[in-house]
């Protein structure tokens, strides 16, 4: 993706887009509990396959970000960020906070992605986006993957869905871990506040979890959920 080497970790630890630059530097204001960069574009994947993303960074939790939070393709997204058509296979991901193989977190309208043999580890995750706000998930899929969490919110699409639509989605063979935390679903971790799941479904998935976990959704909270099934 990036050929100058500034964007790189090592031989394979690919630097989010709208992420963190290096180890030494935040990409979070504690101030104003903002962060400072963010993928506002358009990326238009053209249905091209990309193979192999690797970001493997420290899990332990931490809600202050740094390098080890928001770790995706892309890091952070906001505004009017647009991604689409896009298809992912042997995805390797881990971090703190906020981990998905699409983006870590933020507002996108994210449609027609494909993602195929995956693993996560962190909080907050998902295998599409780990935290969604104000945004919109279409036409997504994930298969084929392990998802595993050392704090809360973990989905198969969406670890927190939060005033987003979820729409035509589904996941199939898949496995999601949570042995400490609550709110692990198949599809949706958290769906909170006007979020909305329609038409999507799950199938052979196994979800674990410590106290709300669902096979589609671990917590739905001022939310609706509409022809949907697992």
């Amino acid at each position: 993706i990036y050929t100058n080497t500034d964007y790189w970790e090592g031989a394979s630890n690919l630097i989010p887009i709208g992420g963190w630059i290096n180890e030494n530097t935040t990409n979070y204001s504690i101030s104003t509990n903002q962060y400072k960069k963010h993928f506002c574009g358009t990326f238009e994947g053209q249905n091209n396959t990309i193979t192999g993303l690797m970001i493997l960074k420290s899990t332990g939790f931490n809600e202050v970000n740094n390098s080890t939070n928001r770790i995706g393709l892309f890091g952070s997204c906001n505004g009017i960020a647009t991604i689409q058509n896009i298809n992912m296979v042997n995805s390797k991901l881990s971090g703190s906070n906020q981990v998905a193989t699409i983006c870590g977190g933020g507002t996108a309208i994210i449609k027609n992605c494909s993602i195929k043999t995956l693993l996560i580890n962190g909080s907050y995750s998902g295998g599409i986006i780990g935290y969604a706000i104000n945004s919109s998930i279409d036409k997504c899929k994930v298969e084929d993957a392990n998802i595993i969490a050392t704090g809360y919110f973990i989905g198969g699409i969406v670890g927190i869905a939060e005033n987003t639509t979820t729409n035509h989605c589904y996941v199939l063979s898949t496995n999601i871990y949570n042995i400490f935390g609550n709110s692990v679903g198949g599809l949706v971790g958290w769906n909170k506040l006007s979020s909305s799941i329609k038409n999507c479904y799950v199938v052979s998935i196994f979800v674990s979890g410590w106290r709300t976990y669902g096979g589609f959704c671990g917590d739905n909270d001022a939310s609706s959920i509409e022809n949907c099934y697992s």
